[in-house]
């Protein structure tokens, strides 16, 4: 039965081609005629317009100011946390609030570790997540003033820094035994004032 409807077909597709002229023998017909293409004449005193891609260049910001990535500020409160801050400054730190910063920390809060050979940047970032959501949710309902999530984000983020510390450490040294628990302990306060 198959050979039969496969045989029907072949037949019909000879048959299809006998039928048909074959191309070569089609002739273009002759009063066809291609379309030609017109030539205008540009006007007397015509001097093409070229854009100046330096003036465009000049007018554009930075692309990290562009973005809002101000490295500046960054340096400044990487400074305020190696300080162990002032007070007083505390107020400037907690308005400026950026998350460029506290990125960069993560990440290479990440590769430190990835130099290491453990591969944890799901558990840095949920535990960011997760920490910055409660602390966030923690001072709003204790504070008076609410206080925003980014500004939560970014103060927690660059809080991370001594962790850093620690991570570069445990590169060099093997903090497994009680020798570690110092620099531990030390990295956590840090942190944490």
């Amino acid at each position: 039965e198959f050979k039969g409807k496969m045989s029907t077909m072949f037949d019909m597709n000879i048959d299809l081609q006998e039928n048909s002229p074959p191309i070569h023998s089609q002739k273009v017909s002759e009063s066809f005629q291609y379309p030609q293409p017109q030539h205008q004449s540009a006007p007397p005193n015509y001097a093409p317009q070229y854009s100046n891609y330096e003036d465009d260049d000049i007018d554009e910001p930075p692309l990290l100011e562009d973005l809002g990535i101000d490295l500046s500020l960054i340096r400044e409160k990487v400074i305020f946390v190696l300080s162990f801050g002032q007070r007083d400054s505390f107020i400037k730190f907690q308005e400026e609030a950026d998350l460029a910063g506290p990125m960069a920390l993560m990440l290479f809060l990440g590769f430190l570790l990835l130099i290491k050979g453990r591969v944890e940047f799901s558990y840095i970032y949920g535990a960011i997540i997760l920490g910055t959501v409660g602390i966030y949710s923690l001072i709003n309902l204790m504070s008076e003033k609410l206080i925003q999530l980014y500004q939560t984000t970014s103060i927690l983020g660059y809080c991370i820094l001594p962790i850093l510390f620690l991570a570069f450490l445990s590169i060099i040294f093997d903090f497994k035994n009680y020798l570690g628990i110092v620099p531990s302990l030390i990295s956590i306060v840090w942190s944490t004032g």
